[in-house]
């Protein structure tokens, strides 16, 4: 039984909601507790932070933002892998390792920070190495979310996905320029073609708005009552708003 968002579709077994931290931090306040994680099964995260770029702008907050959150999984007794500044071939070897992991019971969580981009209306993630030359190298330089998606959906009781992705770097603009165009500024967009009830938000911006960081922070932060804090606390500090 998976769990799910207000206005989200379900697939019998399985339920994807790619989260915003909001939503992340009511969905974790759901998860099983220790005393029923025999029962219900594992709580498995990879979590992913890229900053320090080749060939695109560097993004300082990715990494320590997965740092903290990769010791927030922990603390939530999540068996978590932490990953900085990882190339595309490792960051595909570790996702075979994750999904291998994952049993029919289990909880699966993946975090990505760092640069994405999106073509012809699919999505992707970037390694620190990526070089985009033109659009034939895309499948070879990136990581298709739609890919991670299937993998975690074909194996996890409950598989959570927060992706927190700068697309204004110049590989993707220019491709996107010569292909088809790009829509620059914040995007919430619809992924339909990944799988059931998939929503992705991308950052134009190669820091993270205040909204983000504060909301971060709250989740992180140790509470005597996270369940109750860790979603009522970011609201009260700030108003919900667009990226851009």
């Amino acid at each position: 039984m998976g769990v799910m968002l207000p206005g989200a579709k379900m697939k019998t077994g399985s339920a994807f909601i790619l989260l915003s931290v909001l939503c992340l931090s009511a969905m974790l306040a759901f998860l099983p507790n220790r005393a029923d994680a025999q029962e219900n099964g594992n709580k498995l995260a990879l979590v992913v932070g890229n900053s320090d770029y080749a060939s695109v702008g560097a993004l300082p907050n990715a990494k320590r933002d997965a740092q903290a959150f990769h010791a927030f999984l922990l603390a939530q007794k999540f068996q978590s892998t932490l990953l900085v500044d990882t190339d595309r071939k490792t960051l595909a070897e570790a996702l075979g390792q994750f999904v291998r992991r994952i049993g029919p019971e289990d909880t699966a969580l993946f975090y990505f920070a760092g640069h994405g981009m999106q073509l012809r209306g699919e999505n992707f993630l970037l390694g620190t190495e990526a070089a985009l030359a033109s659009e034939f190298d895309v499948p070879g330089e990136t990581l298709a979310l739609s890919e991670v998606i299937s993998a975690m959906e074909r194996r996890a009781k409950v598989s959570l996905l927060f992706i927190d992705a700068c697309r204004d770097n110049p590989l993707a603009n220019r491709l996107n320029a010569e292909v088809e165009g790009a829509s620059r500024g914040a995007a919430t967009r619809d992924l339909r073609r990944s799988g059931p009830a998939v929503r992705a938000r991308w950052s134009p911006l190669p820091q993270h708005p205040v909204r983000s960081r504060s909301t971060v922070s709250a989740i992180i932060r140790p509470s005597p009552r996270p369940s109750l804090a860790i979603w009522r606390r970011p609201a009260s500090k700030s108003a919900p708003r667009s990226s851009g």
